[in-house]
């Protein structure tokens, strides 16, 4: 403070962080877990690594034409003890603002600031992994059936500022009246720069690198030396946004309260005629229980608040680019003259048009206050409208694309949310407390305008929600062992191969996003002891658990053979070579047709032309995957004790605590899979129990 009008302020922050794992990252240890098979062994005998006997091998044991992976085969403990992946963060930001007082109500004020952050990979695989098997040339890959380390390097560096000024106005006017004003704008940056590169045959004794030997062969030689450009180079991207904005709030006898604002933001993402988005905002609040007419209410109420609140907000989706993008990562070249060219191909299909995602929100909420804040809530209300939502949508083949992504859609969220707090008891030293919290939200598409009107986005149907489900449903097994889906009322069926259209069997069977959401906390005390419950639910939500295993037909490629592709993975013999759950042995067979699974079949021996009489379009037999996730889960449950203050005193103490916590003990579910809030071969939310002790001197 230089002086009694300026107000300087400055603020460094810097972070680092490290951390070290093995290089999983093509085989998840949980999902390989999750399908290895219980008879397999990760050691041999004489202690060496044991190559795992399905997992990646399961085409080469089964007759396949292409060899998947090394002659070493894969092993889970070999990757976790021969790879490596550090990585290395660090962020830092500077800034500095002034407060400048022009007049009494009236003052500036700004905001400097700049971040620098980078991030640093490195990724070891040593050579008999099934990690440096992926990373090495494909060429090698193919033809030498090799192996040889690896070292992936890579290098992110991200430059950022912003500056911010605005002059702000506040003033009151006798007692009953007040203004503040805040007009101003914004500027802000970001560039960024990523280096990577991969190295071959790297020796972690010498820490050196080489390589390998290039093919004989022309044509191989110029596939090979496409692969070697791949092996590093760089990606950079840069972006610029502008805004002015400007609120107003005026308050009058501290009863109403009336909001206002608007800003005009503009991005470097789009063309010159559409970088700039207008929105605005438009709000009021009525303290209710501050009238005279509400003074009878007194002993009761201690607050009532009414507020109303909208206004338009834009959003840039980065998915896309309005701009044609070429990308050099596929390195071909052509002579032209004395030149050698790269050759470049277009990432994606540009849209010159693509525009701001907008929404128009309006909220309306109650908050309330009763018996000396004793019993508090809030009860909220809202709506929201986006427009010019952007989606991929298919379009002719004949453009050069087959999909797009446009401005076309209009989707409306609704819900309320529901919260309420209550001091329930409050004797001497006894204490109960409670709160409840419930939301209900639902969205429709209102509008879908598809640039081909001859095909449909599997995702946005108009009058349903964006995450419908619109699929198969389920009607038990058929006579031939397979499973039976329920033909729509207004099918059409005049020929066998009917029964292989989608739209015969479409129906909407729910929403993979939960309509109704909640939680609730209880607490108990008396005197140093204390007990407090944390739950949380979900209901209403479908889930696909599609855990399809590692391998399957598909996998076990074989040249010239025909095969008959299963109608789901539970009837692949292959699939079915992978730990399965216990429930899978209740499968059809002629003697047992009341079964909860449908037969099982080898696709490249079966003549049963399964698929020329029932349903095989994945859209449609996704039914048999769907399970409900709905579930209500006690979180946490903790018992603490303090000791008396007398006690600790004793012990030349000035506090003594301690504290027990249940973590996920609890889940009411009928969902059968590993976890209803993750669902799917992920790993699960674990139960836990902690002890804790708390000492103070």
């Amino acid at each position: 403070t230089p002086n009694k009008s300026v107000k300087l302020d400055f603020g460094l922050d810097f972070s680092m962080q490290g951390s070290m794992s093995p290089n999983l990252s093509s085989v998840d240890p949980f999902h390989y877990a999750y399908y290895a098979n219980p008879y397999e062994a990760p050691y041999n005998p004489d202690g060496s690594y044991r190559a795992d006997e399905t997992w990646y091998n399961l085409g080469l044991i089964n007759g396949s034409s292409v060899i998947p992976v090394y002659d070493r085969g894969y092993n889970v403990m070999r990757e976790l003890d021969q790879t490596s992946n550090e990585t290395v963060n660090n962020a830092t930001t500077a800034r500095a603002g002034i407060d400048i007082k022009i007049f009494k109500s009236l003052k500036f004020v700004g905001l400097a600031s700049y971040s620098f952050g980078s991030n640093r990979t490195e990724k070891i695989n040593l050579k008999d992994t099934y990690a440096a098997w992926e990373n090495q040339l494909d060429y090698d890959k193919m033809y030498k059936n090799s192996c040889y380390g690896s070292i992936i390097q890579n290098s992110y560096n991200k430059n950022a500022y912003m500056l911010r000024g605005h002059l702000e106005f506040n003033e009151s006017f006798s007692d009953a009246h007040q203004l503040q004003v805040i007009a101003g704008s914004e500027i802000r940056a970001e560039d960024s720069k990523t280096l990577y590169s991969k190295r071959l045959n790297y020796d972690a004794n010498t820490n050196t690198t080489s390589m390998p030997q290039p093919p004989s062969g022309a044509s191989q030689l110029e596939s090979w030396l496409r692969e070697v450009e791949q092996l590093s180079g760089e990606f950079y991207s840069k972006s610029r946004y502008a805004s002015f904005y400007a609120s107003a709030d005026y308050f009058i006898l501290n009863r109403y309260i009336i909001n206002g604002s608007f800003r005009m933001d503009g991005s470097s993402y789009f063309g010159s005629a559409k970088q700039f988005n207008p929105t605005w905002s438009a709000g009021a609040a009525w303290h209710v229980a501050e009238e005279p007419f509400m003074n009878w209410s007194r002993n009761v109420l201690d607050r009532l608040t009414l507020r109303v609140a909208t206004g338009y907000t834009g959003n840039i989706n980065n998915g896309v680019s309005p701009q044609l993008v070429m990308s050099y990562w596929d390195q071909q070249y052509r002579r032209h003259g004395d030149e050698t060219l790269p050759m470049a191909t277009f990432s994606g299909a540009p849209n010159p048009n693509l525009t701001w995602e907008k929404a128009q929100d309006y909220k309306i909420s109650l908050d309330f206050g009763m018996f000396g804040d004793r019993l508090s809530g809030i009860v909220e209300g809202y709506m929201r409208h986006s427009t010019d939502v952007v989606v991929s949508s298919k379009i002719p083949s004949t453009t050069g694309y087959t999909y797009q992504k446009f401005n076309s859609a209009d989707i409306l969220n609704k819900g309320i949310e529901f919260t309420l707090n209550g001091k329930i008891l409050d004797i001497r030293d006894f204490r109960m407390n409670a709160s409840f919290n419930l939301s209900y939200n639902i969205n429709k598409v209102l509008k879908y305008d598809s640039p081909d009107k001859l095909t449909a986005s599997t995702r946005y149907w108009e009058g349903y929600p964006t995450d419908a489900l619109f699929i198969g449903k389920l009607d038990g097994l058929n006579h031939e062992g397979l499973y039976q889906y329920k033909l729509r009322p207004d099918a059409s069926i005049s020929d066998v191969k009917d029964y292989q259209v989608a739209d015969n069997y479409r129906y909407y069977l729910g929403t993979t996003a939960a309509p109704f959401t909640g939680g609730f906390n209880l607490s108990i005390s008396w005197k140093g002891l204390s007990l407090s419950c944390f739950g949380a639910l979900s209901w209403g939500s479908k889930t696909f658990e599609q855990l399809a295993p590692p391998g399957s037909w598909s996998t076990v490629y074989k040249i010239g053979a025909k095969a008959e592709v299963p109608q789901t993975y539970f009837s692949d013999l292959y699939s079915n070579h992978f730990n399965v759950t216990r429930d899978r042995t209740d499968r059809w067979t002629p003697e047992n047709t009341d079964a909860r699974y449908p037969r099982i079949y080898d696709a490249f021996a079966t003549t049963e032309q399964f698929s020329q009489r029932n349903p095989t379009d994945p859209n449609i037999i996704k039914g048999a995957y769907v399970k409900d996730n709905s579930y209500l889960r006690i979180k946490n449950i903790i018992l603490s004790y303090s000791f008396p203050e007398k006690l600790t005193k004793k012990m030349k103490m000035s506090s003594l605590k301690v504290n027990l916590s249940l973590n996920n003990f609890f889940t009411i579910t009928n969902y059968d899979g590993l976890d209803p809030e993750t669902p799917g071969a992920v790993y699960p939310v674990s139960r836990s129990v902690m002890f804790g002790l708390n000492l103070g001197f």
